[in-house]
């Protein structure tokens, strides 16, 4: 079975998309005006959810910058793959800049905009580590580091390199691999399989 490659940070849906949704909305519009039919009218509604949806995530922006979540959330357990490395190699020139969330003490979180954006922009498959970087009034970009702590686990560091450093970048805070050896590598017992 192939592996799943790292993803690249996330931050827009394709153009078409809203192309696409604005088309099918003005061709219902037309429909309703041309026909006079409530059912075409009913139909008017199918862009709503995509909609809401959007201006959902535009709010939550918006309530999480004005409540001094900082440029982000920043969400990591800890899981012995990436804790430490991220607790040394992150934190610290992260620090003021995000509001840090720990996964393993989900139960111990209480609703606060940090939490609703991880919520929204993160998903629930494959999001621990992950970051969510605001820029303004665009879509944030979204930082999954999971399967690039997994590609760096079996000796291949590129990935997880590659998105620190862009990560760091849009944050304006020097980066260094927190390890020169990378995660994974710390206790000389472990072997490569092991997870």
């Amino acid at each position: 079975m192939a592996s799943k490659p790292t993803p690249p940070p996330d931050g827009y849906l394709p153009v078409g998309i809203y192309w696409g949704i604005g088309l099918i909305t003005l061709t219902l519009l037309a429909l309703a005006v041309l026909l006079d039919s409530c059912l075409v009218g009913a139909l008017l509604i199918f862009p709503a959810p995509f909609v809401g949806y959007w201006l959902y995530g535009r709010l939550l922006v918006l309530l999480a910058r004005l409540s001094r979540t900082g440029r982000g959330v920043l969400v990591y357990s800890d899981s012995p793959h990436w804790r430490e490395y991220i607790e040394t190699g992150w934190l610290p020139h992260c620090a003021g800049k995000v509001t840090v969330l720990n996964w393993s003490r989900r139960k111990q979180w209480k609703t606060s905009p940090a939490v609703l954006v991880f919520q929204h922009f993160c998903g629930t498959q494959d999001f621990n580590p992950s970051v969510v970087l605001f820029r303004g009034p665009r879509r944030p970009l979204v930082f999954r580091f999971y399967y690039a702590f997994r590609d760096a686990r079996h000796g291949k560091r590129g990935p997880l390199e590659g998105l620190e450093r862009r990560l760091f970048e849009e944050l304006g805070a020097p980066w260094e691999p927190a390890y020169p050896q990378g995660p994974g590598a710390v206790a000389p017992g472990d072997s490569v399989g092991q997870g």
